[in-house]
This record gives C-alpha cells, sequence and structure tokens, in this order.
C-alpha cells in the first residue's frame, strides 16, 4: 500500500513539473541578506498572504478546475491554491499583507525588464 502510495505521489510530482516547466515566469534577482527583514523575505511573505487571502481561503485568483493541487490531500493547499504554504493564514489566524510590499516589488521588475 505504501508503495502504491509513493507511485501516486511520484506521477503527480512529474505531472505538476511538466506543466510548471511550460510556464512563463519572471524571475526577480533581489540578492540582500538573507533575513526576516530582507526584501526577498518582505516580497515572499506578502505575495502568498496577497494570494491566497488572509484567511488562506479566499485566493486572489482561483486556480482552474484542472490544477493538480485540488487532488492534495493538504487542505490548505486546495483552499489557499498555491503549493507554498509559509504565512497562508486560516479562518482563526488571519494575515495581512502589507500594501506597500508591491512598490518594493515593483523596484525589482523594473530592474528585470
Amino acid at each position: 500500500m505504501e508503495n502504491k502510495s509513493r507511485q501516486q505521489k511520484q506521477i503527480w510530482k512529474s505531472k505538476s513539473l511538466r506543466y510548471i516547466g511550460n510556464m512563463l515566469v519572471l524571475w526577480l534577482d533581489v540578492n540582500d541578506t538573507p533575513s526576516s527583514q530582507s526584501h526577498r523575505a518582505v516580497i515572499e511573505k506578502n505575495s502568498i498572504i496577497l494570494l491566497a487571502g488572509e484567511d488562506g481561503q479566499s485566493p486572489l485568483d482561483l486556480p482552474s478546475s484542472s490544477w493538480l493541487g485540488l487532488h492534495s490531500v493538504e487542505v490548505k493547499i486546495k483552499y489557499s491554491g498555491l503549493w507554498n504554504l509559509n504565512y497562508v493564514g486560516t479562518p482563526r489566524k488571519l494575515e495581512q499583507y502589507e500594501p506597500k510590499f508591491l512598490d518594493l516589488m515593483a523596484q525589482y521588475v523594473h530592474l528585470m525588464v
């Protein structure tokens, strides 16, 4: 049974990698010293909160009906629409994003394009 579960997990992982491999991505070069207050950490945290919704269950942009995360056993993945669950809130523990992070992120986007 465990072997079958491992095989199933590998199948989904392969599907995910193929799908992600076909996506267009803008890489932001945020090369500051790692810390909880670093630009990278601020952008990551606030992006996740914004995209997942403060309660982690009301995403800004719903995933498509064919999104592989809908098959996850992790409830927070299904409801948030994200694979990365760092900073995803819950109805009992709301997370709030800081709108000013968008200005910071925009600075890095302008450097990349």
